[in-house]
């Protein structure tokens, strides 16, 4: 009966993928004892019976239809452990493995994980999710979509899936493609605060720049203290000529996030953009005692003194800059500026 109750071990665990290894050499040894007793003291009664049962189970383990099996109609069955196949079979645990090393940013080993499991479950829907992650995390952005969209076919329904495929049309420009993939993913996850954040810019890239501002908003609600959203809700505005509005976002994201760089330069912009020149140098000078070889602190400084009719303070900024990065366009686009303010002066006098 042991040396039966072993073989049948070994089928389950080989057929539903357990980790039973150690139940099934426990079993196996019993088996061995087992079957050199029964050598010795020779039973045909015995050896039919045992085989009889052997036959038995393994026939009911293996051919059961309810065990480790999908209905009809596709829905899960659980095997006689109550485990569901769906977390004992090799593709799910190359699905596992991918998920692991994607966190840890290695997307060419997760590729190949979910390569891997997509030769056992060429349909397995996460496996396919993943592999798209994969391909993201490589800067194969036209090869994840195709992925995604493939995922999107077997789980019609996954709204992090279609969050994920929206992102990823923004960044190839298809802003159509990106607005109908996140209004989708929107449609079965409202409090997705990040689809509400990429479906912001995808609208002002469509024309729609109150649906832009509407939909970071919606985003700044649902995750209180995220700074993307509203930082972006204030470029926006910035860009639309509200400056006050900006002003306002800027300098609480500015106060908020001390030392945060985007905030204080897009501040220092939005100050610039209103003529408060002296506030914006004030602002800037302060950054630039802790960083002096900023570069997009000191090109935006020279920007203002330019404004302010000050070529001699802003060439200074703009050599400081030159001297770092003799290549750099924005900074050779503002030493001539300079001097040609400098030649007008000259002519004036």
């Amino acid at each position: 009966m042991g040396y039966a109750l072993s073989v049948i071990f070994f089928f389950v665990t080989a057929r539903h993928r357990l980790p039973a290894v150690p139940l099934v050499a426990c079993l196996a040894g019993f088996a061995a004892v087992y079957l050199i007793r029964l050598l010795k003291f020779w039973n045909v009664r015995q050896v039919f019976t045992s085989f009889g049962l052997f036959s038995l189970c393994f026939a009911f383990t293996n051919l059961n239809p309810a065990l480790g099996q999908r209905s009809a109609s596709g829905a899960e069955k659980k095997n006689w452990f109550g485990v569901d196949d769906e977390y004992l079979d090799f593709a799910s645990q190359h699905n596992n493995m991918a998920a692991l090393l994607l966190e840890r940013g290695d997307a060419k080993e997760a590729e190949q994980e979910c390569r891997q499991g997509l030769a056992l479950k060429p349909q397995h829907s996460t496996l396919l999710f993943n592999l798209a992650r994969s391909f993201a995390g490589e800067e194969r952005l036209s090869e994840a979509k195709t992925a995604a969209e493939q995922s999107l076919k077997n789980s019609p329904n996954n709204a992090i899936v279609f969050a994920f495929l929206g992102d990823l049309c923004y960044k190839t420009g298809d802003f159509a493609g990106a607005r109908q993939a996140l209004e989708a993913a929107l449609r079965l996850a409202p409090s997705n605060a990040g689809a509400w954040n990429t479906l912001g810019p995808t609208l002002y890239k469509l024309g729609d720049s109150e649906g832009c501002i509407a939909a970071l908003r919606r985003a700044e609600v649902l995750a209180p203290g995220w700074f993307e959203p509203a930082y972006n809700r204030g470029i926006l505005l910035s860009h639309l000529g509200r400056y006050p509005e900006a002003i306002t976002l800027f300098d609480s994201l500015h106060r908020n996030n001390a030392g945060n760089r985007p905030a204080t330069l897009a501040l220092a912009e939005a100050l610039s953009g209103a003529k408060r020149f002296d506030q914006a140098g004030q602002l800037l000078n302060a950054f630039l005692a802790k960083a002096p070889n900023d570069t997009g602190g000191l090109l935006l400084l020279a920007e203002i003194n330019l404004k302010q009719k000050k070529p001699k303070d802003a060439r200074l900024l703009v050599l400081r800059v030159l001297t770092m990065n003799p290549n750099n366009t924005r900074a050779l686009t503002f030493l001539q500026a300079c001097k040609k303010m400098e030649a007008r002066a000259t002519v004036k006098n």
